[in-house]
């Protein structure tokens, strides 16, 4: 088992799981918006 490739593998679902969740939130605020 490669540790750096480990790493690199959970940095990069931290990264995804962080970008959803802010695309969400975006979309969410923006649907606010328009609905208000």
């Amino acid at each position: 088992m490669n540790f750096w490739h480990a790493l690199g593998g959970l940095v990069l679902l931290a990264v995804v799981g962080l970008a959803i969740e802010f695309a969400v939130f975006l979309k969410a605020n923006h649907d606010e918006r328009t609905f208000h």
